[in-house]
């Protein structure tokens, strides 16, 4: 694989606009010789990825939590001691201490990714998979939080194999389906482990591994076996690192180069693609590949009305999603209510025999636990609904992703009669911040009765503060509920604006790139005949040569 490697790297660095390619195989290359497995941890939000790895390592190591904490890729590596450093986008490298992780990789200390974190590389003292397997944990994709998807989606062209984690609390989703197909491109292993498995009986758990099992096989093309875990109870957590260091021992070495030539074949095709279309351009009389390359210009600046495409595709999708949300809760509003007052019913009686003075605390303390129940169970419905329209987002946007591709390869096509592969991330909603309410417990939560009701008889002052209390619980559900509708409609919101930044930049990338091509393109109009001939003599030799190597 090595000799292969580096005859590809030597025959793509005679080619100027191949940068790109061999910057890639090279990094392919040092993976090679080191012999460092990549084996990344994925899957769709809220799975318990972070709570598995610690639980592998035996270390509380990486932050969980019961909302999508993690924001940015985590390598981990075993070193001779704790080093932790983080990468940004500029380059630049900053060594943090253990305490300070969660600063750079929590997405409540660091939403968004705004500090632009590209990795953090953890170095620690013992890992169960040894010392040249990098285990990596990714932010979960599905969840409202479009960067997390993003990061996770450009991270699995790097993995060799892949753990993939499911839960026994949902089926296995669309997203998951996706996100499973499209990482099986690039992976050349796959290992699959149901998390919570403690929560259900081991009947119903043996039903869902066997449905798990059908779904999954039949999407990866492949017999899976899953392995049953708890990430808290560490159930069967040995047993899967046992079963890891087993199979990786016996077949590190063809499973590195089976990963490897699967994206060596992805890094020449694209090669021989940029050349092909030089060939074809440089066969053109100088006249008509001038128009062509106007033409081709010219649909170019057509690109940015795609962007324009999506935000209108998005505000009307947000708007018709958040106002079905709405609707829903209107009528579990109306519902809640109703329960409320059945459920009233029995702390009322219960507590009716103590005076008013005594019979307003203990039933504003009983109000405060029934509707922080009901408040849960309303946020659980409205989270639902938003992950399901996110769902039919997440397609639409998708699709005008796979449109923008189409463009530009049929735009090429059009021109030179060629195939030239576009790739483009694919897009997900995002959000800002998750929606926390809090039932505020105080003396004041509800309205104050005042002293004087105290001096009525028992029976009438208890009914007074049981009304009023009564009318106040439905004022702080209306408002809570009013809240979360306001909140998912800012989600929709932060989420359309970041996706039209990821587009439009997605947009200038792959001009750019075309752009520098076809410059190059032009320039050998200008050159003597002899030295163009000469050129394109060298690079049909040197894409045969690529076709051989493919």
């Amino acid at each position: 694989m090595k000799e292969k490697l580096d005859k590809a790297i030597a025959l793509m660095e005679e080619v100027e606009f191949l940068g790109e390619q061999v910057s890639r195989a090279s990094e392919l290359r040092r993976r090679l010789c080191g012999r460092e497995l990549v084996i990344s941890v994925i899957g769709q939000f809220k799975r318990g990825k972070s709570s598995l790895i610690n639980a592998l390592l035996g270390d509380e190591l990486l932050p969980v939590g019961i909302v999508p904490l993690t924001t940015a890729v985590t390598e981990i590596r075993q070193g001779d001691s704790f080093q932790a450093v983080v990468s940004f986008i500029d380059g630049s490298e900053r060594e943090i201490k253990r305490n300070e992780l969660p600063d750079y990789i929590s997405e409540q200390k660091n939403r968004n990714n705004q500090k632009n974190v590209v990795a953090v590389k953890l170095w620690i003292p013992f890992t169960p998979l040894g010392s040249e397997i990098t285990l990596v944990d990714t932010p979960g994709v599905g969840s409202v939080h479009q960067h997390n998807t993003e990061t996770s989606y450009g991270y699995i062209e790097k993995s060799d194999a892949v753990l993939f984690l499911i839960s026994v609390d949902s089926p296995v989703s669309e997203v998951e389906r996706d996100f499973l197909l499209k990482t099986r491109e690039h992976a050349a292993k796959f290992y699959f482990a149901v998390n919570k498995a403690d929560i259900v009986s081991e009947k119903n758990l043996e039903e869902f591994l066997s449905y798990c099992k059908a779904v999954l096989s039949e999407v990866i093309g492949l017999d899976v076996t899953l392995y049953a875990i708890s990430s808290k109870t560490k159930k069967g957590i040995s047993f899967l690192a046992e079963k890891l260091v087993e199979d990786l021992n016996a077949s590190h070495d063809e499973l590195l180069e089976a990963s490897i030539l699967i994206k060596l074949e992805t890094i020449l095709i694209q090669a021989k693609s940029k050349l092909d279309l030089y060939l074809k351009a440089a066969a053109i009389p100088a006249d008509e590949l001038g128009t062509k390359l106007a033409q081709i210009r010219e649909e170019q600046s057509k690109l940015t009305a795609f962007s324009d495409e999506v935000q209108i595709l998005t505000k009307q999708q947000t708007s018709r999603l958040v106002e079905r949300i709405r609707v829903r809760l209107d009528a579990k509003i109306t519902q809640f209510k109703s329960d409320m007052e059945s459920k009233a019913v029995g702390p009322y009686g219960e507590l009716n025999t103590f005076p008013s003075h005594q019979f307003e605390p203990k039933l504003q303390a009983e109000f405060e636990r029934i509707m922080y129940d009901e408040l849960i169970m309303l946020n659980e419905e409205g989270l639902t609904l938003l992950d399901e329209g996110y769902a039919v987002i997440v397609k639409a946007l998708n699709e005008k992703a796979e449109e923008l591709s189409r463009f530009v390869s049929d735009m090429v096509k059009d021109q030179f009669g060629l195939d030239y592969p576009i790739s483009i991330k694919e897009f997900s909603v995002s959000e800002r911040s998750d929606f926390l309410f809090q039932v505020k417990r105080s003396k004041n939560f509800f309205l104050d009765t005042g002293a004087f009701i105290h001096l009525l008889p028992r029976i009438k002052a208890n009914r007074i503060v049981y009304d009023r209390a009564m009318k106040h619980m439905f004022d702080v559900l209306d408002r809570n509920r009013n809240n979360m509708v306001y909140n998912y409609r800012y989600k929709m919101q932060e989420s359309l604006r970041m996706l039209c930044s990821e587009l439009d930049t997605d947009i200038s990338e792959m001009s750019k790139e075309l752009d520098g091509l076809l410059d190059y393109i032009q320039r050998g109009q200008n050159i003597q005949s002899e030295e163009l001939r000469k050129t394109k003599e060298k690079y049909i030799k040197l894409s045969r040569q690529l076709d051989k190597l493919g």
